[in-house]
């Protein structure tokens, strides 16, 4: 598991590239930008939750897991392949989080 620093702003490219046995990762509110391949290959992760605050979003910087976005569509600065075909990705309204604050679909 990772959790990210409250004033964190930026995750630099590949910054968890190969993280082959990472499951959770935690962002901050705070967080803007996500790099190219920053999360590639984590092949264990389960899902991770992209807060609003996050205004670009590079190349594959995700390969696996269910990505829930906050958003309710791709913001602009979002590299059109942020993620790779094998990942998942659900908008603002197709999901919701539950009574332990865990993401599910609508």
């Amino acid at each position: 598991k990772v959790y990210m620093s409250t004033n964190l702003e930026k995750i630099n490219n590949g910054a968890f590239n190969c993280c082959f046995n990472l499951e959770n990762v935690y962002l901050n509110d705070g967080l803007k930008v996500i790099d190219d391949y920053s999360f590639y290959h984590c092949e264990s992760l389960k899902y991770i939750v992209l807060p609003k605050s996050v205004e670009k979003i590079g190349n594959y910087a995700f390969s696996h897991g269910i990505i829930y976005c906050e958003a309710f569509e791709k913001p602009e600065d979002w590299d059109e392949n942020f993620a790779h075909y094998q990942a998942k990705v659900y908008w603002g309204n197709e999901w919701e989080y539950n009574e332990d604050g865990i993401p599910v679909l609508k």
